[in-house]
């Protein structure tokens, strides 16, 4: 028996060094947490959490989208299942053959308490498609879902203006080389309003430069290859990349520009 949907999530692979402000700032790029709870296991590398939000749509989104993806910041997939009630632990673990017993952080289950609101900046090299940078979108399930939700219930990464000199330094440390100007079009598939990225399917591939086509061929053949949905002509983007004041809608026509980084391949500069 699956747990039913809630906003509280069972996150399991998450790197065991991270501390409870170090999770809550990886999630509160796609929601508002409200709480973690952190079950490491002593010289392992690998432990599991629970992460509450919001609202039930934003876990809902978390867990259609980043469940064997990489979030921003770390380096492997991880695991995202919604958290038992009594009722759905009960069931698997008889399942099991395990019988009935034993505590449960379920749906509404356990006392939480408040973790610390920290805030880290080291977002991972991974690859664009399939398990890509924290893209949600990688696994093609919930597109366009979740945006905007709880956009007035918190501030977490994806608050961030424009202009502020987070996303500036990101560039830097990603080794961001522009191109030579010209100008592609496409269609946005997504943009997740609070986050403050999304993507651009490229309408004409063939008019892009060989190595960048070839690039973006080779990490839609890796994604496949570990069985995720993924299209060669899409690549990503973030708040700063759109023109002043140009806010992307789902399958919008928009003209854009091409730039390189240490994780691939990316748009900028983009507007309607």
């Amino acid at each position: 028996m699956e747990a039913p949907p809630s906003d509280n999530l069972y996150i399991q692979d998450m790197p065991a060094e991270l501390d409870e402000a170090a999770v809550k700032s990886t999630f509160e790029q796609y929601g508002s947490v409200q709480s973690v709870r952190l079950f490491p296991k002593e010289g392992m590398p690998k432990m599991s959490c629970f992460v509450r939000f919001a609202s039930m749509e934003e876990a809902k989104w978390v867990q259609e989208n980043v469940n064997g993806n990489i979030p921003e910041g770390l380096t492997e997939p991880i695991q995202v299942r919604f958290a038992d009630t009594p009722e759905s632990k009960a069931a698997r673990l008889a399942a099991k053959g395990w019988g009935k017993g034993g505590d449960s952080w379920g749906a509404g289950g356990g006392s939480w308490g408040k973790s610390a609101a920290g805030k880290g900046d080291a977002w991972g090299a991974a690859s664009w498609n399939g398990a890509q940078r924290s893209s949600p979108y990688g696994d093609g399930k919930g597109k366009g879902k979740g945006k905007d939700k709880g956009k007035d219930k918190g501030k977490g990464r994806g608050s961030l203006a424009a202009d502020d000199p987070f996303w500036e330094a990101k560039q830097a440390e990603e080794g961001r080389q522009v191109g030579d100007g010209t100008v592609y079009t496409g269609i946005i598939q997504g943009y997740n309003t609070r986050a403050g990225w999304g993507f651009v399917a490229v309408e004409d591939v063939s008019q892009l430069p060989p190595d960048i086509a070839a690039a973006m061929e080779a990490s839609a053949a890796e994604a496949k290859a570990k069985g995720k949905e993924a299209q060669a002509n899409v690549i990503y983007f973030r708040k700063p990349d759109c023109a002043p004041g140009f806010v992307p809608q789902k399958e919008q026509v928009v003209a854009f520009q091409i730039y390189t980084d240490s994780k691939g391949v990316g748009a900028y500069n983009i507007s309607g």
